[in-house]
């Protein structure tokens, strides 16, 4: 069976660690193939494990039919115009569960350097009846700059020398990794 590789960053914040995989430029997965790809996503061959798997896709309306035609969360689609990104959150089982604190920081903190926004809307807890949408103006404040994470060696996670006692965000350097994942037969 063919296998596709799909790119991902590692991210952790205060104990709690995601892959994050971008769909905001193009899917990488159809929406039957995001909850089984959970468990490779955090539990990779090269060691990388984390607690939860974050999907970022854009906030569009064909997205949004997309997610309800498999998933049927919602009686009425949720409007795509409130938001501008949709964040997808799964436990390592599979199951589609709600946005925490730490998994939106990090989010916010990857859009905001991939794609320099000063503002971020995220539609997110897509499995509730009513998404939740989240806002962030500027989000990193003054003191959240002080422990800044340093890009650090895939691995090697450790707090700035400036402030030790921190729990900075940290993200893995270097290129996206991959995990390897079957491909769909059409």
């Amino acid at each position: 069976m063919p296998v596709v590789q799909i790119p991902f960053t590692r991210w952790s914040y205060r104990n709690s660690a995601f892959v994050i995989v971008d769909e905001t430029v193009e899917p990488l997965l159809f929406e039957q193939q995001k909850a089984d790809f959970a468990r490779p996503a955090t539990e990779s061959p090269d060691g990388i494990r984390a607690d939860k798997l974050l999907i970022i896709q854009p906030c569009r309306a064909e997205t949004l039919r997309a997610i309800h035609c498999v998933r049927q969360y919602w009686s009425e689609l949720p409007d795509s115009k409130q938001a501008e990104f949709i964040l997808r959150v799964y436990e390592p089982s599979g199951k589609e569960t709600l946005a925490c604190s730490n998994g939106l920081s990090c989010t916010v903190d990857y859009l905001q350097r991939q794609y320099g926004l000063e503002t971020v809307s995220i539609l997110c807890n897509i499995p509730l009846h009513e998404p939740r949408i989240v806002s962030f103006d500027n989000p990193v404040s003054e003191q959240q700059a002080l422990v800044r994470p340093q890009l650090i060696a895939a691995g090697h996670l450790r707090a700035s020398p400036r402030h030790p006692q921190a729990l900075p965000l940290y993200h893995a350097a270097g290129p996206p990794r991959h995990a390897a994942y079957p491909a769909a037969v059409a």
